[in-house]
């Protein structure tokens, strides 16, 4: 009887050692990619690089007009400034307001502010009066070259 219970302590023993021992099989290896042969390969490449130069192509022209807009925004913001005591527009002025003027036919949806502005000489009823009327003849030239 004391054989028969050591039998079967040593019997579940081993049975637990023997699960516990066990090892996992190996994981299967992962398969390989497949590379397209022959024509398909050409294809795809071709169609990679013609992705690539698309991407090229809209970045380029993004930074185009970006570079477009920057321009356009520093011409546009640009004061013109007149001789002392004067609201006739100058040869310089008038260069820089026909550019405003290009720009603004190329962009109606873009909106400008005209200010008129004279320095502190003076009364300040005259100096608003001059201010109103450089203000009114960059309207003016606006107007007539619109």
């Amino acid at each position: 009887m004391i054989h028969h219970r050591l039998f079967v302590v040593f019997a579940v023993f081993g049975l637990t050692i023997a699960a516990c021992g066990s090892e996992e099989p190996p994981a299967p290896p992962a398969p390989a990619p497949v590379q397209p042969q022959g024509p398909d390969r050409d294809s795809l490449r071709a169609y990679e690089d013609s992705v690539r130069a698309a991407r090229e192509a809209e970045a380029r022209a993004a930074a185009e007009r970006e570079a477009a807009i920057a321009n356009a925004r520093a011409i546009l913001e640009q004061r013109v400034h007149f001789e002392y005591d004067q609201s006739r527009i100058t040869p310089e002025a008038e260069s820089l307001l026909r550019q405003k003027v290009a720009i603004l036919r190329a962009s109606p949806q873009v909106q400008i502010r005209l200010e008129g502005h004279a320095d502190e000489r003076g009364s300040v009823e005259y100096n608003q009066a001059l201010g109103n009327r450089r203000a009114q003849a960059v309207l003016d030239f606006f107007t007539q070259n619109a």
